[in-house]
This record gives C-alpha cells, structure tokens and sequence, in this order.
C-alpha cells in the first residue's frame, strides 16, 4: 500500500472508538508499514545478500494480493531467477555489492555515507556523522554495536527511521507519536534527503544489476514522497484529536 493511501486511511472515522482506539489501530498499521520498508531498505544496504532474504523477496514478489500481482521485485530480475536459479543470483548479487560497496571494483564503487556527500572533502566520519551519533544516543540506541558500521551509512540512517515509527507504532498517547512525526521529518529534512537522492542516483548509475537498480529506485522514491506523508500524518493526528468520540 502506498504512502498517500495509508495517511488517507487515518482520517476515516470509526464508529464508537475512542481516540485511544483510533490511534492504536490506524497509527500502527501506518508506522509498522514504513517501519517495515525502512527495516528492509536496511538490511538490504548493510551487508550482501543472504539466501532467506532473497527467496523472502521473491516469494513475496509472486505472490498475489487483492487479485493483482505484488511485483515487488522488478520482472526483469524475476526472469533472471527462474533461467538462473537463486543460488547463481546470490553468487551474481555477492560480487555486484562487494564492487559497488566494498571496493572490489573501484571504477564502480559508491559511498553510502552521509559525510562523503555532505563534507568538502567528501571524507568519512565528518560532522553529519557526529550529528547522527547525538540523535541515536537521544533514543538509546546503540547503532554502532549493532551494525559495526559508520555512523552515517545509510543503513544506520534508515535503520534509525524504522526505530522512530516502531516507536509511534507502539504508543496509544497522542503526545508520543506527535514527538516520533516530529523527530522524523527532523532527520528526513536535515540528514536523508540532504544526500541519499543523490548517492541513489550514483548507484543508478554504477549498477549493472537489476536488483540493486531496482533498490536505488526504491529508496529514492520512498524517501522522496515521506515528506507529504509526514505531513499527511502530523495534520491527520491533529484532526483526529480534535473529533469528539
């Protein structure tokens, strides 16, 4: 489900729910969803790819939903499974993301860190990293132990978004998730759409996968359109605690 259709879901009215209620139930099904997509963004950025991941995806790619084909993977990469089975694919994405991300193939490589788009020099572990780590240790989390990565990878960063929405998700006070809509249009407006449009299309351009092209679209246009979305959320939390019950 799309963005635009799940903040429109929250200005439905229920019949007879507290606002309490309207905001467990329409409120966690929005955030768990972005959560979710934030959460596979991720993981799919932090390290190669794993065979459960990958038969997770195009499993969920073939399934159907409301009669319609998901797709979530492109089809051009679904034929490639069915000619070359998963076990050559993950063999083809290991060597594909070792070139763009680890430096196999420096003529191919990009950077998935904040710093090297946002710094004059374009070096690591400059001050947008520092200003990421202040923002993680404010909610407690321990990016670096979990992901042993820069800081400001873009891993990190996505993983910190899902961290805020699982937050919302879990709250029934309208205070805790105003102050999670807050913090996230903070670190989209300051920190991801500062760089990771760009470093997307970089990756657009350097990929000779479908997969992670595919990924490099994905990640754009999801965090693209989380600007209305958010605001979509923030005005929607306004209105509903306004509504008599």
């Amino acid at each position: 489900m799309e963005n635009s259709v799940l903040a429109r879901e929250l200005s439905v009215p229920g019949q007879n729910r507290t606002f309490e209620d309207k905001l467990n139930h329409d409120f966690k099904l929005i955030c768990q969803g972005r959560s979710s997509l934030y959460g596979l963004l991720s993981r799919l950025f932090e390290r190669e790819m794993d065979i459960e991941t990958l038969e997770h995806l195009v499993c969920a790619s073939k399934k159907e939903s409301d009669g319609h084909a998901s797709q979530l993977l492109p089809g051009s990469f679904l034929k490639q499974v069915e000619v070359k089975g998963l076990p050559n694919i993950l063999k083809e994405l290991g060597v594909e993301y070792t070139g763009l991300f680890l430096g196999s193939n420096r003529s191919r490589q990009v950077f998935p860190y904040e710093s090297v788009y946002t710094s004059d020099e374009h070096l690591l572990m400059q001050d947008s990293r520092d200003k990421v780590v202040a923002l993680y240790y404010a909610e407690q989390l321990d990016i670096k132990e979990s992901f042993r990565l820069p800081e400001d990878h873009i891993a990190c960063e996505l993983a910190y978004m899902a961290h805020l929405n699982q937050l919302a998700a879990g709250a029934i006070k309208r205070d805790i998730v105003a102050d999670s809509i807050a913090k996230q249009q903070n670190f989209l407006s300051q920190h991801i759409l500062v760089w990771v449009p760009a470093f997307c299309a970089d990756l657009s351009k350097a990929t000779n996968s479908d997969f992670y092209s595919w990924i490099a679209d994905l990640t754009r246009d999801f965090v693209e359109s989380e600007t209305e979305t958010l605001l979509q959320l923030s005005t929607n939390l306004n209105e509903l605690s306004a509504r008599p019950v």
